[in-house]
């Protein structure tokens, strides 16, 4: 009788071991159906591209009026590098008839060099190595770079009286809200 009862534990054990594997199982099963969803979304918004914020009212009597490129993402010039900076560009500006060239062009905005700004912007970026983009006077200078780079796009992209209009314009102030260096 001795050697049934130790026959009856040894068959028991494996019951415990498989009702706990399948437990395992369940909970795995329950945690990816949960957990893939919540990837899924991760990345999608991870790939969206950036967005350029819309511009404040125009008549709100402030002198200095600021744009926001937003969700700049840019490789550096590390050669071999796989490295990157994420980036908001802010930049501070005068006259309320800047505005519309901030912006895209589109069907009711004809003027807009917002793609080609975009463009000159991810390019003086990625033109640095990490080492010359983490001082607070490199990103100093990187601002100051980019100030002129875009003062130039207004003053040789206008024709006529917006040239001349133009010429009065200026930036006073480019900075970086956002500023991470991967």
């Amino acid at each position: 009788m001795a050697d049934e009862e130790a026959n009856e534990e040894v068959v028991e054990q494996p019951k415990d071991k498989t009702k706990s594997l399948v437990m395992m199982m369940i909970v795995l099963a329950v945690l990816m159906m949960v957990l893939t969803p919540l990837i899924t979304i991760m990345v999608f918004r991870a790939l969206q591209p950036p967005q350029i914020t819309k511009l404040p009212n125009e008549s709100d009597g402030e002198v200095i009026k600021p744009f926001t490129l937003e969700g700049l993402l840019v490789n550096t010039a590390d050669p071999g590098s796989t490295r990157f900076v994420a980036c908001d560009v802010t930049f501070e500006y005068n006259n309320k008839d800047m505005a519309p060239y901030f912006l895209p062009a589109s069907d009711d905005n004809n003027e807009g060099f917002g793609l080609k700004i975009k463009a000159k912007v991810s390019l003086l970026i990625g033109g640095r190595t990490v080492a010359q983009l983490q001082s607070v006077e490199d990103k100093e200078n990187l601002a100051n770079q980019i100030k002129q780079k875009v003062i130039d796009i207004f003053h040789s992209s206008l024709k006529g009286d917006k040239k001349d209009e133009a010429l009065k314009w200026n930036i006073h102030d480019v900075y970086f809200p956002k500023f991470t260096i991967q």
